[in-house]
Parts: structure tokens; sequence; C-alpha cells
């Protein structure tokens, strides 16, 4: 029997429910739970604890941690206490904790009274109109944050223990089903990822003609560590010998921090070179006036921008209409000579495992890896002759645009099935759907679920692995539908 709404309903004078069935009662937080104030201070070596970024929002999960000699002060909790983190951002961070320990000072650890489930707890605090509702009472002009005394006096829909009871089993069971379509989808954009990468090395290594799909006829030794063979008609280049120059950003005593503003000229340091496109921060750009002032370090349409620290080999190229940005003072900028190659063979290429390889043994630097002009400059490549990196580098665009709408079209899929159980959890915690008789009728519990990244002792590795790849149907929850 599917879930549907209870028959009949009262209406209560609170703002954020409406109403709720006939048999619910309605009362304050503050008079079913306790909030627990228990300090310490971190004066040992080693603590196990929980801070906010260690726990994933709307779903409870949390990452296990240790501090080394925490300075902060902490709060004690203990197994089936509910932990509520009260700053804005992260009102969605709720935990049920399943053993003792102890967690920063920006959660609330409410400890449950006979009249309520922790269980419940968890996922009343963990739905969308009660957050909503305790996020229009946050105050702080720098981090605002919940205040007990508000949260405490909220008026919360109470059905009787069974009732939670089965609420939970049902929720327990509905987020386990969302969990492993997720966990599939998240696999499976991993394993398109790497898919992509693989044919991109195959294309511009060689391995494979991309005219034929299918190895060269006769390959030669490159020459080139790390590079193994090549076909016999490429040549081997150094990239100086392919370029029209190579540039190096402007000195830290050309750019400063607060030269920046808002929505001016972009300004490309490494952290916006994203899987082989510029993706530029809106406040990291200067005026128009300034940019000119940089004027030697400005792009041009297929310039090849290059991390010189950091993540080495990570790169892209200019796109017309990124024409005038400046190279920043983390990159350096290629100018490829366009008769002998194509910018984006050049980025492909630069970023191959082998490149990036060999960056890293020529790199300088005790603490980061550093290249310079001079180390890019002596950097050698495998080269085909310019209609074959044509080829190539249409290969490669096609790729990047099939595998990037396979991917978009995944996390829509995530999204969606995020944004139902976080609508599932609403519906069912504040009395708009009776999950009773669903929830007698689910099997045993074969997951995780709000255990913390635990498994339920039911659940087994090889039960977890089982979730299809390529199954597009979302979970089907028993008790849910039309």
């Amino acid at each position: 029997m599917y879930a549907q709404p209870y028959s009949t309903y009262k209406p209560i004078n609170v703002d954020w429910l409406g109403e709720v069935p006939d048999h619910w009662e309605v009362l304050r937080l503050k008079s079913v739970v306790h909030q627990v104030s228990d300090q310490v201070y971190g004066s040992q070596e080693k603590i196990p604890y929980v801070a906010l970024e260690h726990v994933e929002s709307w779903t409870g999960r949390v990452s296990p941690h240790v501090a080394e000699k925490p300075d902060s002060q902490l709060k004690q909790f203990r197994s089936g206490d509910v932990l509520f983190g009260k700053l804005r951002p992260y009102l969605a961070k709720v935990v049920r904790a399943k053993h003792s320990g102890l967690c920063v000072s920006e959660f609330l650890v409410l400890r449950t009274t006979d009249r309520i489930s922790e269980r419940f707890l968890a996922y009343l605090l963990r739905s969308k109109p009660a957050i909503d509702w305790i996020n229009s009472s946050t105050f702080g002009a720098r981090m605002p944050r919940a205040d007990w005394q508000f949260v405490g006096d909220t008026k919360q829909p109470l059905p009787s223990l069974s009732e939670q009871t089965a609420i939970a089993r049902f929720l327990d069971h509905a987020t386990d089903q969302t969990e492993r379509y997720i966990r599939a989808k998240e696999k499976l954009i991993a394993l398109l990822e790497e898919q992509k990468q693989v044919m991109i090395h195959d294309a511009v290594t060689g391995r494979i003609d991309v005219r034929t799909g299918k190895p060269y006829p006769a390959y030669k030794p490159s020459g080139i560590e790390g590079k193994g063979c090549i076909p016999n008609h490429w040549n081997q280049v150094v990239l100086r010998n392919v370029s029209l120059s190579i540039q190096i950003g402007p000195f830290g005593s050309q750019l400063h921090a607060s030269d920046y503003v808002k929505d001016g000229i972009p300004v490309i340091n490494p952290s916006h070179l994203i899987n082989g496109k510029i993706v530029p921060n809106p406040s990291v750009t200067v005026t128009e006036k300034f940019a000119k002032i940089l004027g030697q370090y400005r792009l041009k349409e297929s310039d090849v921008v290059m991390a010189r620290r950091g993540e080495l080999g990570r790169c892209a190229a200019a796109e017309s209409n990124e024409e005038g940005w400046i190279c920043g003072t983390g990159c350096i900028r290629v100018r490829p000579n366009l008769n002998l190659v194509t910018a984006m063979y050049l980025v492909a290429t630069i970023g191959t495992h082998e490149t990036r390889h060999a960056l890293g043994l020529s790199s300088i630097g005790a603490t980061m890896d550093n290249i310079n002009t001079a180390i890019v400059s002596r950097l050698r490549l495998a080269l085909p002759p310019l209609d074959e990196q044509q080829d190539i580098s249409d290969h490669i665009s096609n790729l990047l645009r099939s595998t990037s709408s396979a991917i978009s079209q995944t996390r829509m899929q995530i999204e969606a099935i995020t944004e139902y159980r976080v609508r599932l959890i609403a519906d069912v915690v504040t009395g708009k759907l009776d999950v009773r008789e669903a929830a007698a009728n689910l099997p045993e519990l074969e997951a995780i679920a709000d255990t913390g990244g635990q498994k339920t002792p039911a659940a087994s590795d090889s039960q977890q692995s089982n979730t299809t790849l390529h199954n597009e149907a979302p979970p089907t929850t028993p008790g849910v539908g039309s």
C-alpha cells in the first residue's frame, strides 16, 4: 500500500507547519529535548572529535577525525545525542551520534527524553521546513548562528513513540535507497572522467589513430623519457621550437591582491584552470586601466596558460572571448606557433601524466613544485603533422563534448534524487504522508542510514557493491508513489 495523507488534520498556530495529523501533539522542543553543555578543553596530544567540516549536510554522514592538540573549547556528547550545527550555512549538518565523543562548540548537543526518539529528532531537525524556520532567527554580522533559546522554543510536531519509530524506519530505508543511487551515479561520473583521460592520452601519444580507431602501422622509439614509442612519421620537438613566446606571469611587485576589483578584467591563476578550461573568479580581476599597465601579460586567442607551481601540467587554451585577460603571477603563458601546433593538441599533450611527470622531475622548490620559462622551453613533445593534430584536436573536442553532456545529465539525476530525498523527509516528519503501513511492510534494512558513515549490522560490502551503474531509473521506496 502506498503512503498517503492522514485521514484527518487539525490546524495549529505554528507558522512553519500549517496543520498536522489530528492525533499528533505539537510541543516546544525544549519540553522533550535537553541541551547538553558539558565542556572540555583540548589539552591532550590527540583527541577524536567532530567539527562542522566533518559532517555532510542533509545526510549526517561523518568523516572520522583526530585532532592534533586541539586548542578550542569542545563539548562532550554520548551515544544517542543529536548534534545540530548552529551556524547559518551549516544548519543542515545534523548528526545522530552512534558513540560518545567530542564536538566543536558550534554544535548544539541535544539529548532526548523518553517522549521522543533520537532517530525521529535527527530527521525532524534535518527537514527543510524546520531548517528554514530556524534560519529565519539566526543573528550575527560575520557568522550568523541559531540560538538555543529560539530552537528550544520552536514548536515541533510529535507523533507517538511507536509512530516515530515507524517514520524513522521508513526514512532509513528511503535515504538508504537514494544513497545507493547517488553512489552509483558518482561512480559512473568517475568512470566517465577516467575513460575520457585514457582516450585523450591514447590520441596524443599515438597509441590510437583517431581517424581509424586502430593503432598506427609502425612505431619508433620516441627518445623522450617516459613516452615509449611514437608513430613512425611523428617528430620529436622541444616546446620553444613550436612557440612564438613563453612568458611568465607578473612578479608580485607588479600585481598585488590589493589591486583586485570585482567584475573587471580577469586575472588567471592556477586555481582558475579547471578541466582544460579557464574559469575566472569575478573577484580576482583588475581595472582596464591597470590591465593596460600589464599589457605584456594579456592573453590572445589560442594562448596556452600553464600553472607554474603546485599541480604541474594544469593548463588551458584561451578562447576568443578570453582575449585581453591577464596571465597571473602563478602561471606561464605559451603562445604557440599555430603553423606548427594547435592549441588544443598542446594542452592535451601537456596534460598527459608523462609530461606532468617530466615537469615534476625538472621542477625547483623545496615546499612546492615550481617551474620557470627555461624548464618549459626545454619540454620535449611528440608532434604529428599539423593536419593530424587537427584531427586529434577535433576528436578531443567531440570527446569532451559528449563526456561533459553525459556527466551533466548524471549530475542532474543526482540533484533530482537529492531534492526528492529532502522533500520526502519534510513531508513525512511534518505529517503530510502517513507511512506507518509502508514501514511495516519494509524488508530488513541493508544499508548505511544515519550512521556516521558506518554500515548497519545487516549491511555487507558485497551487498553494497551490487548497485548497477547504468540503471537510469531512480530508486523506488516502497509506500511512495502514485
